[in-house]
């Protein structure tokens, strides 16, 4: 099966965001390294990659339950925001080959599309300061569906959005989460694993590749 061809039969092209679009997985990361560090207590990266794509409301209790600290969970939500405020403002960044991709797909008259674990003005905030905002006919948050990944209930509202069939779109993602969520919504997937996560955990996605970037020079290669 080739990417390119297959890609080519599609319509509608749906992003995640966090950890594909932006560095923002690596940024949380850092800042929460630091933040269980004032604590002496380590942060893994490993650990962290696990939760990669599973939305905040479920992941945060089990950070907080699985490294024991000398704050209150309340305290510990008000210290986490603030560290991760403030290494955003520092440290993020557009992930490499996404502007040129998301050419390439406007170029081949792909609707573009985000389906995220984000919140909406999370979400809304960063593509307007990267002036994106306006490539993206539809997105879907965790604010508008039951149910975040592993479940399809994103990317199923995505399609319902669109008037497109789940045979239509593929979906690009960073996260096991998001993979088994394309899965279940019976949607071809790419994923673009986040570092040192196990390929294994990939199993399910229909293409594997190593980087944004690698794929727009699939796209080029093959023009």
């Amino acid at each position: 099966m080739n990417l390119i061809e297959e890609v080519n039969k599609r319509k509608v092209a749906i992003f995640d965001f966090d950890g594909l679009m932006v560095n923002s997985e690596q940024v949380i990361f850092t800042a929460l390294q630091k933040l269980f560090a004032k604590y002496n207590v380590n942060l893994t990266w490993n650990y962290f990659a696990n939760h990669i794509g599973i939305p905040v409301s479920d992941a945060l209790p089990q950070f907080y339950n699985d490294h024991p600290i000398a704050l209150s969970y309340d305290d510990f939500l008000i210290q986490r925001n603030q560290v991760i405020k403030d290494e955003m403002q520092n440290s993020l960044r557009l992930m490499p080959g996404l502007t040129s991709l998301i050419t390439r797909l406007k170029q081949k008259d792909f609707i573009l599309a985000i389906g995220t674990s984000a919140k909406r003005k999370y979400l809304e905030d960063i593509l307007h300061k990267y002036h994106l905002y306006d490539f993206f006919a539809h997105i879907v948050t965790i604010d508008e569906v039951k149910r975040g990944k592993p479940y399809p209930d994103l990317f199923l509202a995505v399609l319902k959005q669109t008037s497109f069939a789940h045979q239509d779109a593929f979906i690009l993602e960073d996260s096991p989460s998001g993979i088994q969520a394309a899965k279940a919504a019976g949607i071809m997937s790419i994923a673009i694993p986040a570092p040192m996560v196990n390929l294994s955990h990939f199993s399910d996605a229909t293409f594997i590749v190593s980087s944004l970037e690698s794929l727009v020079k699939s796209f080029d290669k093959a023009s």
